[in-house]
């Protein structure tokens, strides 16, 4: 068979069984070009491309014999370039660093401080994993702000005081109705902690306006009830008398006839307006905390 140099275009006889699916390489022996050659390059040998089969130094007077010898050339070059891919594979093998025991033993090691550090993680994530969230949060503060264990602890405390506090004056009304017993403590710092009026209705509310003794008066009637099923101190009336446009007229503060609604209880009550405003227009009835 043979096999064509891709540059000069020369000929080569070689047996079919040297080049093998993954290919072999080449040297031209006459333009010296190194080639990877495959199954599929080869061709048959034909009186046209008789003439084309090169040998190294020869002319037209001895073509015929060194036709003779282009096996052998062809083979010589297979050897050569198989002799130069061994000298590069053990050129590499030279350049390639040298692995020593130390080497071994410091990856050994650095082994063993990367499993040692992956364990460690995994106890510290464990550990995070149980601990309260306020705990957590507190030494995510305490690690980002860099304190130390005594700032941090006073810190700290105060930052729950200031809550604490802020907490038991902004929620008073909320914790007194769970807890009635809070309403002294509050009392004790002079505040209000409980809703005037909570749990109580006006209903039935009606006016009604008259003239006696040559004064005009307003009548306002109705009823106050107890809606929960819990005792409740029933604080004064405060009544404001309205325009249309709602600006206030009249005003005024009246003792409620009863002092306490047992639950589902209801009492009547009165209010009388004299000299009402010709303007007015609507009622607006209230609780107000009594002065003593």
């Amino acid at each position: 068979m043979l096999i064509r140099c891709p540059k000069c275009q020369v000929c080569y006889r070689i047996e079919e069984r040297i080049i093998t699916e993954k290919g072999k390489k080449f040297r031209c022996a006459k333009c010296n070009e190194v080639w990877m050659a495959y199954p599929q390059d080869l061709f048959e040998e034909t009186l046209e491309n008789a003439s084309e089969i090169y040998t190294p130094g020869q002319t037209k007077e001895n073509t015929s014999a060194s036709e003779a010898d282009n096996k052998s050339k062809g083979q010589e070059t297979q050897e050569n370039v198989e002799q130069e891919d061994k000298e590069e594979a053990t050129q590499r093998e030279e350049t390639q660093p040298e692995i020593t025991e130390k080497d071994l033993n410091n990856a050994v090691s650095m082994q063993e401080i990367f499993s040692r550090i992956e364990k460690q993680n995994a106890e510290l994530a464990e550990q995070d994993k149980k601990k309260p969230l306020f705990k957590k949060i507190k030494d995510d503060i305490t690690q980002a702000l860099g304190l130390n264990s005594t700032f941090n602890c006073i810190f700290f405390s105060a930052i729950i005081i200031l809550i604490a506090g802020l907490a038991f004056f902004s929620f008073r009304y909320e914790l007194v109705r769970q807890f009635p017993w809070l309403e002294q403590v509050y009392t004790g710092f002079g505040l209000d902690s409980v809703v005037l009026g909570e749990g109580l209705e006006f209903q039935n509310v009606s006016r009604h306006e008259y003239e006696e003794d040559y004064v005009k008066k307003m009548q306002i009637k109705g009823f106050i009830v107890n809606g929960t099923d819990k005792m409740i101190k029933v604080p004064q009336i405060h009544v404001e008398v309205l325009s249309k446009d709602i600006i206030k007229l009249n005003e005024m503060d009246v003792k409620s006839p009863i002092d306490t609604l047992r639950p589902k209880e209801r009492t009547a009550f009165t209010v009388v307006i004299t000299q009402p405003s010709s303007l007015s227009k609507h009622i607006v009835l209230t609780f107000s905390k009594s002065e003593e």
